[in-house]
């Protein structure tokens, strides 16, 4: 493909995503870093996302406790 430029080692070929199911079937070291990569980052951000919003669980209890609001069950 013309123009189309691709890593042949080092970190970056490690994070980039296998091309095909051949390129997986010839480095399937490649293919579990990088899933392992994009499952840690999409936790990791995730986790970001939760503390920076303010929806975690603790917060969520905080702002029932403010408004009043009672879950029956629940303490």
């Amino acid at each position: 493909m013309a123009g189309h430029q691709q890593p042949i080692g080092g970190l970056a070929y490690y994070i980039s995503p296998p091309q095909s199911i051949y390129d997986l079937t010839r480095d399937p070291v490649h293919a579990i870093v990088y899933t392992i990569f994009v499952l840690s980052s999409c936790a990791f951000f995730s986790r970001i996302w939760i503390d920076i919003s303010g929806s975690s669980s603790r917060d969520v209890a905080r702002q029932f406790i403010e408004n009043d609001m009672i879950i029956k069950g629940q303490r």
